[in-house]
């Protein structure tokens, strides 16, 4: 397919640009490409599992185990992709997942919060996020909200807005490595492991819309994963432990 076929898919598939002044693609550079705070599409986060700290746990554990097993095969097998799994991203994820909300998903943790809570670079934590949404981790949407400054920009951008669909979204291999870590974790506090994890499936949100910029993004990457071949980032990615 050529670099112009690409590029009519691409428009396509985004039905087409919107013009300035748009509801979706708005004047205000700050409200750009973002969702207001009261805006449905703002608050994308599902319940984990039955809200309990102990599916919670279980549930954010085994996400956390994933990524640490990652890094690790990213370090044996020295993969030079992009993405690429560091040791502080394990930490800056962990204490992100902290200020998850079990009972109804919400989950708004700013970068700042981060960096203050964990001592690291601003540049890290951001890293972080865009390292753990490529290999399907979580996944966000931006905010912002009216200001009350009569003199100054009328939105500001407040923290994104963190969901999970990490069926859809992991590498094939990453999932079931997951899904393992997630049934052995429930199998720790009851017996209906398997009942319970398919429970706690309603935690992904498959139909979350991402602000415009970011559909247009991932669209972007998906048309370049197209190109180069999904199947090579599978390979690279993750192999199980013999």
């Amino acid at each position: 397919m050529s670099i112009t076929s690409f590029g009519a898919l691409a428009h396509k598939l985004a039905g087409g640009r919107k013009r300035k002044g748009d509801a979706e693609n708005p004047t205000d550079p700050v409200r750009s490409y973002s969702w207001d705070v009261d805006d449905h599409r703002a608050k994308p986060g599902q319940p984990i599992g039955d809200g309990s700290p102990q599916q919670g746990w279980a549930f954010t554990n085994a996400l956390v185990a994933t990524f640490r097993e990652l890094c690790r095969e990213h370090k044996t097998k020295r993969y030079d992709g992009p993405h690429k799994v560091q040791d502080t991203f394990l930490r800056a994820y962990e204490q992100m997942l902290a200020y998850l909300d079990y009972k109804n998903g919400d989950f708004f943790p700013s970068y700042d919060r981060i960096k203050e809570d964990t001592g690291l670079s601003r540049s890290t934590v951001i890293a972080m996020v865009e390292c753990a949404e490529y290999w399907g981790l979580l996944c966000h949407v931006r905010r912002s909200e009216k200001t009350k400054d009569a003199e100054g920009p009328s939105r500001k951008q407040v923290s994104n807005a963190y969901y999970f669909d990490c069926e859809r979204r992991m590498p094939r291999d990453l999932w079931a490595a997951f899904w393992k870590k997630l049934v052995a974790n429930l199998k720790r506090l009851h017996g209906a492991a398997a009942r319970a994890a398919a429970f706690l499936k309603r935690a992904f949100n498959s139909v979350a819309q991402p602000a415009p910029r970011a559909a247009g993004k991932e669209l972007a990457e998906q048309l370049s994963l197209m190109k180069s071949g999904i199947d090579r980032r599978n390979a690279l990615a993750f192999s199980p432990s013999p």
